[in-house]
């Protein structure tokens, strides 16, 4: 079943499926672009539910409101660069503080600043004009990731803090 509520100017969809065995996993997508922006969240609902993916979907036309979440709760971020308020680079800033384990994906028109978006440690870069093909393979890598980290536990030692795989 889908949910949608609008809360402060943003639209969270949660997408619910059979599999409560899975952990819900959540996702942000900024983009000033209305249209982009629900042509990303519809793509995004394809893709989980081929893949029978538990997530909720929350979309924000204004960057202003991301820097209220609670950053904790968010897995991955879906940025666009330029925004008029607060661009994609200051919210991955803002990601990077709060939560620098975060996944981040840029999605931008500008190529030019795919280097500028290094220094925030993105897990993609996709180019607007070639999302269609490149979100699900930047989904994929994010989505294997956030599973990996999950099998990790962190422990003290008097040596400092030890991450260890579950089996």
């Amino acid at each position: 079943s889908i949910d949608i509520w609008n809360i402060c100017g943003k639209s969270c969809m949660g997408l619910l499926c059979d599999d409560t065995e899975k952990r819900m996993w959540k996702i942000v997508i900024c983009d000033d672009n209305e249209e982009f922006l629900h042509y990303i969240k519809d793509m995004l609902y394809a893709y989980l539910s081929e893949r029978n993916i538990k997530c909720e979907i929350c979309t924000y036309e204004d960057s202003r409101y991301i820097i209220g979440l609670d950053f904790s709760t968010t897995h991955i971020y879906l940025l666009d660069i330029d925004m008029p308020q607060l661009d994609g680079f200051s919210i991955a800033s803002v990601v990077r503080n709060k939560t620098p384990d975060s996944l981040i994906i840029f999605i931008s028109n500008r190529e030019e600043r795919v280097y500028e978006s290094l220094k925030y440690r993105p897990i993609r870069f996709i180019r607007k004009e070639h999302v269609t093909e490149e979100l699900a393979e930047a989904l994929d890598v994010s989505f294997r990731e956030l599973e990996h980290r999950r099998k990790l536990v962190t422990l003290p030692t008097t040596d400092g803090v030890k991450m260890i795989a579950l089996a």
